[in-house]
């Protein structure tokens, strides 16, 4: 590629990308440069076929051949790379002085403590007592060795591409055979902490079954934004669906979708402002409700009629509160908030599965003289007694009387 090409895609790329594209640049005298990695003519490095393990599973074996073959339709350059450095590394992580190190940190609980804890994990952590000082020293020494000869291997690579898992196994298989098969499902990954890598696992497929295999894209420390670049392009290649959501890709969730917004009043479905996130092209992604830390108002004044949610304070009574939680693009979230009028505002909200996400939170003084309508559970619960009393129907009587 010229140096004229690099620069037209710098201008492609910057048109492309929703937020300024910090990051971006050349390296003398074509490499384009996203993050402080290249975004075209990547290496990636590949296994030899002879240090691949899929312990049986065929399924497997080919999905992750067609996950190569995905790579290198991006314009990624396959490179056969020398990973037995790095698996060597990942069996420290369990059977070297890292084992001895989770035995310093709980050994003592889980010799005082039988309730409760894993039997086999017990077994595994315990096992640190035996590692002498020497050893400790030795192992350090080892993975000092090993991560020169990975240095080596990086030099003719970007990135990384491994299995995930070489395959999966039920619980009854696991359970018959725990260390075993725990080592397996580590193979791939185990050393990636120990090697001070980043890594990013991503669907490669299905099996006949219906299980699902991935692939794990690797680099050096502190690449994690770029390899998130990567990992947007390869998945918006596969296409699919987003695990067992049921919601189809879409192409752009890492990058266009990164906020959620957890909404509780006039902007819920079916509410007068919902179409404020409908212009911007938001999804909803759930309904449910919020921790019962909570407190809704019905506000005074106003065209629309809006409630005030606000959360109370460590042993004050609180409800679960119904809210609707709505994916939004950096660029629509900021222009959203934008519209949002006083007393309400964005905070951060905590949900039923203690999940956090941004949502409408509302000043406490304008609650002082505000209707409490917690006990009806949400906004709409409400506007639906509202509804009844005011057509003359029969509204329960037990819950206007919380």
């Amino acid at each position: 590629m010229s140096l004229a090409a690099g620069l037209a895609v710098i201008h492609a790329v910057e048109d492309l990308l929703p937020l300024p594209a910090l990051g971006l640049g050349i390296k003398w005298p074509n490499d384009v440069l996203l993050w402080g990695q290249k975004v075209g003519g990547l290496r990636v490095g590949v296994p030899p076929r002879e240090q691949l393990d899929f312990f049986g599973n065929q399924a497997a074996a080919e999905n992750y051949q067609q996950a190569l073959t995905r790579l290198a339709g991006l314009g990624c350059t396959l490179v056969t790379v020398d990973v037995m450095p790095f698996l060597a590394a990942g069996d420290l992580l369990y059977e070297g002085a890292w084992l001895a190190e989770r035995t310093a940190e709980v050994g003592e609980f889980l010799r005082q403590t039988q309730a409760g804890v894993d039997p086999v994990v017990r077994q595994i952590i315990l096992a640190g007592e035996a590692i002498s000082g020497v050893r400790v020293f030795q192992d350090m020494y080892r993975l000092a060795a090993l991560q020169r000869k990975t240095e080596m291997q990086w030099a003719q690579m970007d990135m990384l591409v491994l299995p995930t898992t070489g395959t999966i196994y039920r619980v009854t298989e696991v359970l018959a055979e725990p260390i075993a098969l725990n080592r397996n499902l580590g193979r791939y990954t185990n050393f990636v902490n120990l090697l001070d890598l980043c890594a990013l696992a991503l669907p490669s497929g299905r099996q006949p079954n219906g299980l699902p295999t991935g692939i794990t894209l690797m680099a050096r420390a502190e690449r994690d934004q770029w390899l998130c670049h990567w990992g947007q392009r390869y998945q918006a290649a596969l296409g699919g669906m987003l695990g067992a959501t049921g919601i189809p890709w879409g192409g752009d969730c890492l990058m266009t979708e990164p906020y959620r917004l957890a909404v509780v009043g006039a902007h819920l479905t079916g509410q007068p402002l919902n179409y404020q996130l409908q212009e911007l092209q938001a999804r909803c992604l759930r309904t449910c409700t919020t921790a019962p830390i909570y407190r809704l108002y019905a506000l005074f004044g106003g065209e629309i009629p809006k409630p005030g949610l606000v959360r109370q304070r460590a042993g004050q009574p609180g409800y679960a509160i119904e809210v609707e939680v709505w994916a939004l693009s950096a660029t629509s979230f900021g222009q959203f908030v934008a519209q949002i009028p006083s007393p309400l505002g964005i905070g951060t909200l905590i949900l039923e599965d203690g999940e956090t996400v941004k949502g409408f939170v509302c000043e406490s003084f304008a609650v002082a003289d505000a209707l409490d309508i917690s006990h009806y559970g949400g906004w709409r619960a409400y506007l639906a007694a509202q509804a009844r009393k005011n057509s003359s129907e029969p509204l329960d009587k037990s819950r206007d009387s919380v």
